[in-house]
């Protein structure tokens, strides 16, 4: 990872890493580096390298370590290196491995490579783990141009996190975490109240935050407690999608089914009519032969011919008697075959109804189940901001408990001030000093005086319900509160009750 910062914009960065402290500070030598930026490529831009690799035989710090091989520093290194001795950090059980940061030189700049060594970092827990990282900020602090003395460890890290912005807490070298109370899983509108009551700086404006923030933990009060409830409420929800999922499958498989057998008797039907179409014409057959039989015994003359042709009409009928039997057993075969594609169709029929009944009622039971899912969240949503400003809302009133001791306490130093300043200018009134006194006199005491209008009950109730409160202040100014809302005198007024 690499960060440029501009070269023109830190005096303290024409100084030329590995120098001695008067080289660095000399005018002659910034004015050398000056002109040597001029045909550099680094004119107006330096950057800072992170890298990391392991290394098992650095021992940080001065001190000697029997059997450790020391790894060489510059003058600059050392000087910067606040690490105590390798012994310190030998907790983890790895003592060969350790966590350090050097310097390489470069013509004008310095890159700066952390090397760490992962299975050492067991023993870099607590204070060791912030010598470590509090020397890194030396080195770099250094790199910007900052004296040791007047860097130190804190103003090391706030100025650096500000002059590289991200670098810090993006990869971890500067320590800590940040004391922002915004919580990813808290909602914005309870971490806007969290933030209100943190980022207030006096009794009043704590006061007005602290009151908006049990307003809106009263409204998420009765959601909170329904977490146990909406979460019966979705695996119950839950349930009755899996049983509507199962009835929509059965359901499905029940139309196939009716649909194949439908199938199968239509294909029934068409094999008995063409069975019905090849009997009918065997009987047409069986009739021509009868009705040519009949013809050649009638036109028989004599008793032989005769005696032949009437087998033959005898013949002829069996055989038109057996025709038309097949063709009425056929018909009887069709007409129950029809009757039962029939029934199969109305079945399948019924099976698509219920099988849409069944996809309408999945349906009903997945938005019924995103209701559920919905309300549990916010349920759950509700309980984690209720939980959250509940728990800050009673830090905050210790904190304002405190600032109401300070606000006293200031009250009544400043006043004790201005008797000590008043006994001795006496009576003079364009005293600047008494006057500031007096002024602050009148700010801690408008302040206490607030706070108590507005932690008393309300001198009377609005025309909508709303607590009203007013009260003078030691400054001399009226003061008027609606809720918790320092209003003016005609807002005051437009809320008040009209006049019996």
């Amino acid at each position: 990872m690499s960060l440029s910062i501009s070269a023109q914009s830190n005096s303290y960065l024409a100084k030329k890493l590995g120098k001695s402290e008067s080289n660095q500070t000399g005018a002659s030598s910034r004015t050398q580096v000056a002109q040597n930026l001029q045909t550099s490529s680094a004119k107006t831009t330096r950057t800072l390298t992170l890298g990391s690799k392991k290394q098992s035989n650095f021992v940080a710090g001065r001190g000697n370590t029997p059997g450790a091989a020391r790894r060489s520093l510059t003058k600059l290194q050392e000087r910067y290196n606040h690490r105590p001795n390798q012994g310190f950090y030998n907790t983890g059980g790895n003592s060969g491995v350790q966590e350090t940061v050097v310097i390489r030189q470069s013509s004008n700049f310095g890159n700066m490579t952390g090397m760490y060594g992962m299975s050492g970092m067991s023993g870099m827990m607590g204070m060791g783990g912030m010598t470590g990282q509090m020397g890194m900020l030396n080195q770099v602090g250094t790199m910007l141009g900052m004296d040791q003395e007047t860097m130190g460890y804190i103003g090391a890290g706030a100025y650096l996190t500000q002059q590289l912005g991200q670098l810090g807490s993006s990869m971890g070298l500067f320590g800590g975490s940040s004391s922002s109370s915004v919580s990813s899983s808290v909602s914005s509108s309870a971490n806007t109240a969290i933030s209100n009551m943190n980022s207030a700086k006096d009794v009043v404006s704590l006061k007005q935050a602290i009151e908006g923030a049990k307003s809106q933990a009263a409204g998420l009060s009765q959601s909170a407690g329904q977490v146990e409830s909406k979460q019966t409420a979705f695996t119950n929800a839950t349930k009755a999608k899996k049983d509507a999922e199962t009835s929509v499958a059965n359901k499905k498989q029940d139309v196939a089914t009716k649909d194949q057998t439908v199938k199968a008797l239509g294909n029934q039907v068409t094999l008995i009519k063409s069975q019905l179409t090849a009997a009918s014409n065997n009987v047409s057959m069986c009739n021509a032969s009868y009705q040519a039989a009949e013809a050649n015994l009638r036109n028989a003359s004599t008793p032989e011919a005769k005696e032949a042709a009437q087998a033959a009409v005898n013949k002829a009928k069996s055989a038109l008697d057996e025709a038309k039997a097949t063709e009425a057993k056929v018909k009887q075969a069709l007409t129950e075959a029809e009757n039962r594609l029939t029934n199969a169709e109305n079945e399948l029929k019924t099976a698509k109804e219920e099988y849409q009944k069944a996809e309408d009622d999945l349906a009903t039971k997945g938005e019924a189940l995103e209701t559920a899912e919905t309300e549990l969240d916010k349920a759950k949503q509700a309980k984690q901001d209720y939980d959250a400003l509940s728990s800050e809302i009673e830090t905050q009133e210790s904190r304002l408990e405190q600032l109401d001791r300070q606000e006293k306490e200031a009250y009544s130093d400043t006043t004790q001030a201005i008797k000590d300043r008043e006994a001795k200018v006496g009576d003079k009134t364009d005293d600047k000093k008494l006057a500031k006194l007096k002024e602050k006199q009148n700010k801690h005491g408008d302040n206490i005086v607030k706070l108590q209008c507005m932690s008393a009950p309300p001198s009377e109730t609005g025309k909508d319900g709303e607590d009203l409160r007013s009260t003078m202040l030691p400054s001399g100014k009226m003061v008027y509160f609606v809720g918790m809302e320092e209003v003016s005198e005609d807002v005051y007024n437009s809320h008040k009750k009209a006049s019996a």
